[in-house]
């Protein structure tokens, strides 16, 4: 009786969410066992080291909890739980990381996910996306389309919201509302009036991704600046007061921004934030993600990717497809009858730093040996071999961590030095029901051959196949040695874009060329082809991904006065003295710039039909992309094609030139005055004239009839939206889209 029950008190060591693993997604259960372990008190026979989590035992931290079957929110209230956001079976729940695993004992929870860390990942620009025409009300618009009346919101880093592109004409900030969410722990500061965000200074000063990424999606000042231009002879001259072209998309949108920590967590809470204050304000809403993560699952059943499919419900959500397209991030394994196993190294040597992530295509457990093995001759020099399911997570590591419940093993000093370490979990996925090895690798060189590489040998069984993903600073390698692999990119698609109600975004070039003060360069790529770091690859349903693609490649676009006081000015574009400040515009690219471009697409639709979802716009993209010489070669990484605004409009007004009304015959013509809010009918000639207005749904909103030429109908009192125009005359009857 007394070893069983030191053995249980062993694995409650080794394993703090051992007992409830099955609640745990792999990062919640690693990040519960190292903050368990680090929280030791010290034994007499000397101090207790120990792998230390990103944050303490007291620290709190977000994480999402799923309902078990017949509970909801109110249980969390009930107990006291600090509710972040939330979705029918889900919410994001501020927890102190000593208290997962209380957390996790309770009945009413399912689930707890802390889910995976995030990256960050234009003048051609709109030209080349159609977008300039949409703006001006040009090739048969009845009006200008710039995203008035629709909240662009967006998750991001590396804000300067009062960079001069997010500023009205009056010199007021178009930003209505910023959330900083910031810490695992989700802490969330709000500037909700203009004096508020006036005194927002930036959520960090070495970054600019989100201030370049909400100027394309919505930048608007299209004033003058010092320009830079690059001459024929290859020399080049900053001129004086120039227009700046470099605005984005949806220049009258409302900006709803939040910025802070870019864990997944601080995703769901910030899309939840967008979504409800949309929702207060009654307008519709897009928010843009150029983030992600290459491990998961990659068939939308991570919690994380739940959560957002439940708020694209309620807004269009865009998503960056990632910046892997030319990485060995990947690789696939179908397992058959005397060809069993794969293997792959994750570094060029001993010293390695990521993730690897194995999933399973369903429940069948696979074996994983880890490894350190010579690249010059194949020779292994360490082996760990993990057969199975695992209870909970398993800190393999060198001899200088002491805490109980640690593994050392004889061999793993001398190859992956003393202060090493693996922590790796294994077990069937509750969300998918797919068997899954998660391992975070620290490793260090040892003393033995400089040659020595990490690897691992995954051994499945025959009919069944897996599918692994790497993260970290090398990715999977062969590193030349007989029967290892090489990592590709053909699964190199975002994990947090594989979930359902998102609208994936690849990348193509649309500029080769970049001005800048200290002379720019050339991609050497040709306009209008792919850009080569663009990811792609199939969801584990099959889907294909992404859905469209749009510039990404040598975008101009705002960057952080902040950021840009502490770098090297000459990579800028343009710059303007305004305010006590200056607003500098520069170079980014990657799919994180092609998403927001959607994004503010997706705006402009909106503006002219407030009532499409996520599959209407899909719809519209598939059938009005443009497809060319490009989009022919690999279809795979463009999706539908290039995204084209202009069509997608005019297909949305059901128009071919929306000036053209739908007649039968030539004189009866219809007119919105009184701005907009008033339908005007003219027949010349006529005795009588009729006009109906209708809802999308088909249900009749207001009528008007009146003898003679002409008949107004009054629209004041109805919604804002889409409506149907049908009128005639007796003889000829024209039908048309207008927006009120």
């Amino acid at each position: 009786m007394k070893k069983c029950l030191l053995v249980s008190a062993l694995v409650a060591l080794l394993s703090p969410s051992a007992l409830f693993a099955d609640k745990f997604d792999a990062p919640a259960s690693i990040l519960a066992g190292m903050a368990q372990a680090a929280g030791q008190p010290e034994a007499r026979s000397g101090e207790v080291r120990a792998l230390q989590p990103v944050i303490s035992l007291d620290a709190k931290v977000s994480v999402i909890v799923t309902f078990a079957d017949g509970f909801d929110v109110n249980s969390l209230v009930a107990d006291g739980y600090d509710v972040q956001a939330q979705t029918s079976d889900m919410a994001v729940v501020n927890v102190p990381a000593s208290e997962l695993n209380a957390l996790a004992e309770r009945d009413y929870v399912g689930r707890v996910s802390l889910g995976y860390q995030l990256r960050e990942l234009l003048l051609n620009a709109r030209a080349e996306g159609k977008v300039d025409d949409v703006q001006t009300g040009a090739a048969g618009l009845d009006k200008k389309y710039d995203g008035s009346g629709i909240i662009c919101g967006l998750m991001d880093g590396g804000f300067d919201v009062n960079h001069v592109n997010f500023l009205d004409d009056a010199g007021e900030p178009r930003t209505k509302i910023l959330w900083r969410i910031t810490g695992s722990n989700g802490a969330v500061e709000t500037y909700d009036t203009p004096s508020k965000i006036k005194g927002f200074k930036t959520d960090k000063s070495d970054g600019s991704h989100g201030t370049h990424v909400l100027g394309i999606m919505s930048g608007s000042y299209n004033g003058t600046a010092d320009k830079v231009a690059t001459m024929s002879n290859g020399s080049v001259v900053v001129r004086r007061n120039r227009p700046v072209p470099y605005y984005g998309v949806a220049t009258g949108a409302e900006l709803a921004v939040c910025c802070g920590t870019l864990q997944s967590n601080n995703i769901s809470i910030a899309a939840g934030k967008i979504a409800d204050f949309a929702k207060s304000q009654g307008k519709p809403a897009v928010m843009n993600l150029s983030l992600g993560h290459n491990i998961g699952p990659h068939d939308g059943t991570t919690d994380q990717a739940r959560f957002l499919a439940e708020k694209g419900k309620e807004m269009i959500i865009c998503v960056s497809a990632g910046n892997e397209g030319q990485e060995n991030v990947s690789l696939h394994k179908d397992f058959v009858a005397g060809n069993l196993t794969v293997s792959t190294t994750v570094s060029k040597s001993a010293a390695a730093t990521g993730v690897i992530d194995i999933w399973g295509n369903d429940d069948t457990p696979f074996k994983v040996t880890f490894v350190g093995i010579d690249k010059t001759n194949g020779e292994i020099k360490y082996a760990h071999k993990i057969d199975g399911p695992t209870d909970g997570d398993v800190f393999l590591t060198g001899t200088y961590y002491t805490a109980a419940g640690y593994i050392h093993e004889a061999g793993f000093d001398p190859v992956f030095g003393e202060k090493g370490a693996v922590i790796y979990t294994a077990g069937v996925n509750t969300n998918n029901n797919r068997y899954n090895f998660y391992c975070n690798i620290q490793t260090l060189s040892g003393r033995i051959s400089a040659n020595v590489v990490p690897g691992f040998i995954v051994e499945g069984v025959a009919g069944k196949s897996a599918d692994l993903y790497c993260v970290g600073n090398y990715g999977m390698l062969s590193n030349g040695i007989n029967g290892y692999s090489d990592g590709n990119p053909t699964q190199s698609i975002n994990d947090m874009a594989c979930g359902d109600n998102v609208i994936v975004v690849g990348a193509h070039s649309a500029s080769n060329d970049i001005p800048a003060i200290g002379g720019g360069g050339s991609f050497g790529i040709e306009i209008g082809s792919i850009a080569p770091f663009s990811s792609y690859g199939k969801t584990f349903q099959g889907r294909q991904l992404p859905d469209i693609s749009a510039p990404g490649l040598g975008v101009i676009s705002s960057y952080s006065h902040y950021y840009m006081q502490g770098a090297d000015t000459s990579i800028a574009s343009a710059v303007l003295s305004k305010n006590n400040r200056n607003n500098y515009w520069a170079e980014m690219s990657g799919t994180s710039m092609s998403s927001p471009f959607v994004a503010g697409v997706v705006a402009l639709w909106l503006q002219a039909d407030p009532t499409l979802t996520v599959d209407d716009v899909k719809l519209i993209m598939k059938e009005t992309a443009v497809n060319d010489k490009f989009t022919a070669v690999d279809p795979h990484r463009w999706g539908y094609g290039k995204i084209d605004a202009l069509a997608g409009i005019k297909k949305i007004l059901g128009i071919s030139g929306i000036a053209d009304v739908a007649v039968d015959g030539d004189d009866l013509l219809i007119s919105q005055i009184d701005g907009g809010r008033t339908v005007d009918v003219f027949s010349a000639g006529a005795s009588k004239v009729e006009v109906q207005l209708y809802t999308v749904g088909g249900a009749m909103a207001a009528s008007a009839s009146a003898d003679g030429d002409s008949v107004q109908l009054s629209a004041e009192n109805l919604a804002p939206g889409v409506y149907i125009v049908r009128a005639g005359d007796g003889s000829r009857t024209a039908t048309r889209k207008i927006v009120l």
